[in-house]
């Protein structure tokens, strides 16, 4: 029993380390897509573990951070069954699980104190590496999605905001850890340099802002000694920066790489020496004279008329004169007025004001994503809140909130509690690890880096890290079937987790499998995914495009009604986002449902007000229904399908001078009727004899690049011309659409408008 508690307990080990180190490369680590095998591996494991360590179990489950983090995906569970979009919802309850196994798991494996330096040691070895990747994909040495966004380093992270942070929260391990009395500890500083030039680079303000902000904090902590060495590094790596900055800035745009890490390495090799020797001779100097406690107020004394001076010089320009000028630039837009924090701040408008539908257990995993059409005062597109406590009040409630502010709360009392009883390298550790995850969790109130699955992961092994056991004083949370309680709390999660994630892994491995199958075959194996998974509406889209695809629109009758047989299940479901509305519009209107697929482009213009294709889409089934009745002979019908077209467009025309009268940043200058919309709405004009209204609308079109719109638009304005009695415009335009082949249209206009 004991070698099988060791091995599993091993096992747990190397997965955490695995996962801290490799997940990053995976998609984007989780952002768009998720690992169900990851999740059902990383909660399988575990949960041996659990089972195989009763004894430090026990202990873990005294916590009360334990019992408060175990509550969360609790609440995500119970929320499955009321959310709009179950699938999104299953995923967060998936990752909470996930996230509330790995905490325990490294609490466990912490007791052993190689084993938490080692997960450390991975922490800011993914750093570095995830650093060094950046600037591969600066580069384009490697071929990774979005690993260069524009002049952005994002790396990994298809983000380079998420990235900023992620670096900036190992640069502030590095600099407190290497303060350390032990000597190895110093070694790590080598990789300090390449974390803040890659910071830099990832052009992220918030980062820059909040970074420079948290970076005061530990001099207030540190003792004189640490101080000392702090502020030494920190210096090293700012002499290093102005020195290379605009050299490694060019080595980007002339993508000499060789150059690049060059200097990079010549830098780091550098700093790392100096500051090396400068940690032997601070460490050689007697003990009582470091360690004054005056003296520990010299440096923050200092450091205030530091800020003072830099302040002023920076406001004089010195210093920005001397970094690239698209830097100079990003620091330059650095206020309340930038379109990105304009945007910020709309989000927490829009976010506040569903969390008043959703008070007190919130609307479920996703559920941002899922309703901020529904909410939205402008026309932004954001599938996440950028501040993850809105968004997570949002997904679970007040209540929710409580349980995630208790388990914070949990964590650092005892943190506090025990930080006074620990030896000075303890209490560099647990300060090297409070401040990493403190700066992970603070830039997350302005960005949505928690929506990265190994984001939020890091977050729960960095408070595992730092969470210590402590004395409960009130009588009721002694009581040990409270332990117990959340013992089996977490195994029912778990299993329940582990069985639907296998099932979501069986429908996704089939999905894969129906490619040059038959026609039977394809449908049985589409058929059992979505049995193993009915939450993934996008395996019943798929279903529908090999259906269509197959049968050729030959409408045999079997595959129509199989066909329609699964639009009639998307309709019925409780999806209401806007996009997913308009998708499925289309996939009825390609079917010949133009009145259903006009009832559910209603639906969608209810649940996402702003946005515009749903209006084109609407319109244009709108005008060819009318059409449709008008060569039927239901004039009735045609002209109350026509007289709902022209409302619709002077909807969408006031949204656009509504935005015309906000400030810039509020404009969203490509809030617009699309060309198509243009055409139609022009054709509808025409038709109901407004022919200058239709003109005005059409004639800009006849220069359209669109081939099909200008033909359409060229021969609407002959038809036009021809109506007011102006030949030599007719013919003009004739003349100009008659490389075109326009006659056919010409002709079609007249046989169904003329009747």
């Amino acid at each position: 029993m004991q070698l099988v508690r060791k091995s599993i307990n091993y096992l747990g080990f190397a997965s955490i380390l695995a996962f801290i180190i490799g997940a990053p490369y995976l998609r984007g680590l989780f952002f768009d897509v998720d690992f169900y095998w990851i999740e059902l591996g990383m909660i399988s494991i575990v949960l041996l573990m659990i089972f195989t360590n009763m004894k430090q179990t026990k202990n873990a489950f005294q916590l009360p951070a334990v019992w408060f983090l175990l509550l969360i995906p609790v609440i995500y569970g119970i929320n499955v069954f009321r959310a709009e979009n179950q699938l999104l919802a299953f995923q967060q309850f998936f990752r909470w699980v996930m996230y509330a196994s790995i905490f325990i798991g490294v609490y466990l494996l912490k007791e052993k104190k190689w084993m938490k330096d080692l997960i450390w040691a991975a922490f800011i070895l993914s750093t570095i590496w995830i650093a060094i990747f950046g600037w591969l994909g600066a580069y384009q040495l490697v071929d990774f999605r979005d690993a260069f966004l524009g002049n952005r380093i994002s790396s990994v992270f298809q983000y380079p905001n998420t990235l900023g942070a992620f670096l900036a929260a190992g640069l502030m391990s590095l600099l407190i850890r290497s303060t350390s009395e032990k000597k190895g500890f110093a070694f790590s500083s080598i990789g300090s340099f390449l974390l803040f030039i890659t910071m830099i680079f990832t052009y992220s303000r918030g980062t820059w802002l909040l970074f420079a902000l948290i970076w005061v904090i530990p001099i207030f902590i540190l003792k004189f000694r640490e101080q000392l060495l702090y502020l030494i590094h920190s210096i090293l790596i700012g002499f290093g920066l102005l020195f290379t900055i605009e050299k490694l800035n060019q080595t980007i745009v002339d993508k000499n790489s060789s150059t690049g890490f060059l200097l990079i390495g010549i830098a780091s090799i550098l700093i790392f020496s100096i500051y090396f020797i400068s940690h032997y001779l601070i460490s050689k100097i007697n003990n009582k004279l470091v360690n004054v406690k005056k003296l520990r107020w010299l440096f923050p004394i200092l450091l205030v008329i530091g800020i003072v001076i830099v302040f002023f010089v920076i406001k004089d320009g010195v210093f920005l004169d001397k970094l690239p000028k698209s830097i100079q630039q990003r620091i330059a837009t650095i206020n309340l007025e930038t379109n990105s924090v304009v945007q910020r701040n709309l989000f927490n408008h829009d976010a506040t004001n569903m969390m008043k539908d959703y008070l007190w257990f919130g609307a479920g995993g996703g559920s941002w994503r899922q309703l901020y059409e529904r909410y939205q005062t402008y026309p932004y597109t954001s599938a996440q809140a950028h501040n993850f406590y809105l968004q997570t009040i949002l997904e679970v409630g007040i209540i929710g909130f409580i349980f995630l502010l208790g388990f914070f709360a949990s964590i650092f009392y005892g943190f506090i509690r025990s930080f006074k009883l620990m030896d000075t390298d303890r209490k560099n550790q647990m300060v090297t690890f409070g401040f990493a995850v403190f700066f992970l969790l603070a830039h997350s109130f302005i960005d949505f880096n928690m929506s990265f699955a190994y984001f939020s992961a890091i977050i729960m092994v960095l408070l595992a890290l730092i969470t210590e056991p402590f004395d409960i004083k009130l009588q009721l949370l002694k009581n040990k079937a409270i332990p117990y309680s959340f013992f089996t709390v977490l195994t029912i999660i778990s299993f329940i987790s582990i069985i639907w994630l296998g099932r979501f892994v069986y429908a996704e491995r089939l999905m894969t499998q129906f490619t040059g199958k038959t026609l039977v075959e394809a449908e049985g194996i589409m058929d059992k995914a979505i049995k193993a998974n009915p939450y993934q509406l996008d395996y019943r889209m798929t279903k529908i495009n090999v259906l269509q695809s197959i049968s050729g629109y030959n409408q045999d009758k079997k595959i129509v009604n199989d066909i329609m047989k699964e639009i009639i299940t998307l309709k019925d479901n409780r999806r209401k986002d806007s996009s997913f509305l308009l998708q499925l519009s289309q996939k009825m209107g390609a079917m010949g449902y133009i009145k259903d697929s006009i009832e559910v482009l209603d639906e969608g213009i209810k649940n996402g007000s702003w946005r515009e294709p749903l209006y084109t889409q609407k319109i244009v089934y709108l005008f060819n229904y009318a059409q449709y009745n008008k060569e039927q002979g239901k004039l009735d019908n045609s002209q109350k399908l026509l007289d709902q077209i022209e409302p619709l467009y002077n909807e969408l025309m006031e949204k656009r001078r509504y935005l015309d009268q906000q400030i810039p940043t509020l404009r969203y200058s490509t809030f617009r009727p699309s060309p198509t919309m243009l055409q139609y709405v022009g054709q509808t004009y025409i038709v109901e004899g407004k022919y200058n209204e239709g003109l005005n609308l059409l004639i800009p079109l006849t220069k359209q690049k669109d081939e099909n719109i200008k033909k359409q638009a060229i021969a609407w304005t002959i038809y036009a011309y021809d109506k007011l009695k102006q030949p030599s415009k007719v013919n003009e335009f004739k003349k100009l659409g008659q490389p075109l082949g326009i006659d056919q249209i010409i002709n079609e206009i007249y046989t169904t408008w003329e009747k």
